[in-house]
């Protein structure tokens, strides 16, 4: 989807609790701070993303930002 995001939310990493409570899954996230970023895409499928870059709005749809593996900061999720 090439729409710009109508909604953004704070993120606070998270093992156990989703972005929303209605599990509805992003169109992007930004990210403040450099480090790596592991995620629960749209599909369920944990990821790790490695030394994310900052200042860069990333095209991820996921579900949540798990604390563990996780070092980045800043992050705002794009809905």
């Amino acid at each position: 989807n090439d729409d710009p995001a109508f909604k953004a939310i704070a993120v606070t990493p998270s093992d156990p609790v989703n972005i929303t409570t209605d599990s509805t899954p992003t169109r992007g996230l930004y990210v403040g701070t450099t480090g790596d970023v592991t995620v629960v895409m749209a599909d369920g499928n944990t990821v790790t993303f490695v030394a994310v870059a900052a200042g860069v709005t990333h095209p991820w749809c996921i579900l949540r930002v798990n604390d563990t593996g996780t070092d980045a900061d800043d992050m705002v999720a794009l809905f």
